[in-house]
């Protein structure tokens, strides 16, 4: 994109991505957005101009996470990047190392969600995660508990968050 797109137009090239998320986008398409946006016309108002779906469906997405603590998970969920709507608060699970249990949740507004061109990967921000824990303790089975302290709490905080779209299965 960036060969056919002056470059005081490249802060555009994001939401390009973000459409092709949602709806299908060939070379065509590309190469007309590109022409829309080099004669200076906002990306809105070119996807609009040329008749194309904003793709503003819900897309099935993984997001792959990864705790200090060691602990990797990953969850599926909906979201549609091209929607205009209030930003939604998307929740997933922390476990601990020590019991494998579920110790709280961390959390981000949709719309936080950033794309990194480099390495084509959508991710967070550290600084947009929010965190938080259960109860100082986790019943486990025949009536124990774990009490976990703030260095669980500390180790349980992410590494990282990777989302990626996932194939729909039929």
């Amino acid at each position: 994109m960036e060969n056919a797109l002056d470059e005081k137009y490249y802060s555009e090239i994001e939401d390009v991505i973000k459409l092709s998320l949602c709806t299908k986008v060939n070379y065509d398409v590309l190469r007309a957005i590109a022409y829309e946006l080099n004669q200076g016309y906002s990306f809105e108002d070119a996807i609009e101009d040329l008749n194309i779906d904003k793709g503003d469906t819900l897309s099935l997405f993984k997001i792959s996470y990864k705790q200090k603590n060691g602990c990797s998970n990953w969850e599926h969920f909906n979201w549609a990047p091209r929607t205009k709507e209030l930003p939604k608060l998307l929740k997933f699970s922390l476990m601990s190392n020590v019991t494998g249990h579920k110790i709280g949740y961390f959390s981000f507004m949709d719309g936080d969600i950033q794309y990194d061109a480099n390495n084509d990967i959508f991710f967070v921000p550290s600084e947009k995660i929010k965190y938080n824990f259960d109860e100082d303790y986790i019943n486990l089975p025949g009536n124990k508990t774990y009490t976990y302290i703030d260095e669980d709490k500390e180790n349980a905080k992410l590494e990282s968050v990777i989302i990626g779209k996932m194939a729909m299965e039929n």
